[in-house]
């Protein structure tokens, strides 16, 4: 940040889509073309922008465009193409200079951004290697209230008749809970990041 770079190399057409939370901003942008610089990928990353793409980058997403869209879909469940069309009008909601859409490259983006908060908050994305090992429903977070030996007394299979009641386990389907596999075409077309590693079964 504090050198200046002799070697400037523009974005593609000098030009590069930015999803922020006030919009969808066009700007010009040079990246370090210094020998000793580092991809345009890694340039943006360190600027906290997410690109799109790893070799072309010709759009990204702010982090905290990111990190608020997360909580919102969590919290309000709002969709992608909801959350994204009122970005790209906050600028200009007349209608009459419709943006660009550039919203497959944000939902890829909040994929990716889903998949790495996942791996990181289960504790498996502190490396590669760790990534790369991560084993079917590692990611997911157990519920505190299902019978495993991890909560129960060492004698519970000896309680007495009058407190059996607490180790008895309970198996419902509730609308608000039941998880669903995700109605996709075929993984060539939506492939999954984290096949098997949470509450999804790895498609056979």
């Amino acid at each position: 940040m504090d050198k200046r770079c002799y070697r400037p190399c523009p974005a593609i057409k000098d030009d590069l889509i930015v999803v922020h939370t006030n919009g969808v901003h066009s700007i010009g942008l040079d990246f370090c073309g210094c020998e000793d610089a580092e991809v345009p990928a890694i340039q943006l990353l360190r600027m906290q922008w997410f690109p799109a793409s790893t070799n072309k980058s010709h759009t990204a997403a702010m982090y905290s465009v990111l990190e608020q869209f997360h909580l919102l879909s969590l919290e309000s469940k709002v969709l992608v193409y909801e959350y994204y069309n009122a970005l790209a009008h906050l600028p200009d909601n007349t209608g009459l200079a419709e943006p660009k859409d550039h919203h497959e490259q944000f939902l890829r983006m909040i994929q990716e951004w889903h998949h790495l908060k996942m791996v990181k908050q289960s504790g498996c994305g502190h490396n590669k290697a760790v990534i790369v090992s991560t084993q079917e429903g590692e990611c997911a977070v157990l519920y505190p209230a299902c019978i495993r030996e991890m909560n129960l007394p060492s004698n519970w299979d000896q309680a007495p008749p009058e407190k059996q009641w607490l180790y008895g386990a309970t198996v419902s389907i509730d609308a608000k809970f039941r998880l669903k596999h995700k109605a996709v075409s075929k993984d060539a077309v939506d492939p999954s990041l984290s096949c098997g590693w949470a509450y999804f079964l790895k498609h056979q």
